[in-house]
């Protein structure tokens, strides 16, 4: 949703950029070169293994990162490629994470800050919304989204209706 917005705002060029253009900091990695589409659509063709009952899985190793205080979006740059960007899709929670690093360089602020002034407000949720950080006090934003029942059903909703809200498009369709 933040992404479509920044697009919207004109924060973001468009879908077909690559992360590495937005985020240096990933070139050299899986990612180099990687569209944003690909990473929205979670076929950016990074090696992920997620299977939290595999020790050695990308997943357990990108949740000791997490748990021992390191950065998570240093683990990211750490991914190599396994098939070109595009053509398979693959449930990768670490593809999110790079998407709110594209989010935190091209608006210069925290998601939680995106979050509240670009959905929260115009939704009127109940409660604050909240973030999981790493080690490094940045958001993770592969997961831990804390927020009440009924604004996580605002969020659905907002969904639901194609990014229109009280009769405002707050989310480009």
């Amino acid at each position: 949703l933040l992404v479509g917005i920044a697009i919207d705002k004109g924060l973001i060029p468009g879908t077909e950029i690559a992360v590495s253009d937005l985020v240096p900091e990933l070139e050299g990695s899986g990612y180099n070169g990687v569209s944003l589409r690909d990473v929205l659509t979670m076929s950016s063709g990074v090696r992920w293994y997620e299977n939290y009952a595999d020790p050695q899985s990308d997943t357990r190793r990108h949740g000791a990162v997490h748990a021992n205080g390191g950065s998570l979006d240093a683990f990211a740059a750490t991914l190599p490629r396994e098939w070109e960007p595009g053509t398979r899709l693959r449930y990768n929670s670490i593809d999110t994470n790079v998407l709110g690093m594209v989010l935190r360089k091209v608006t210069g602020r925290f998601l939680s800050e995106l979050m509240h002034e670009w959905l929260w407000q115009p939704l009127g949720a109940e409660a604050e919304g909240f973030m999981a950080v790493d080690g490094d006090g940045v958001e993770w934003a592969g997961a831990g989204l804390i927020c009440t029942l009924r604004d996580r059903a605002r969020l659905g909703l907002l969904v639901a209706s194609s990014g229109v809200w009280d009769g405002a498009q707050l989310v480009p369709a």
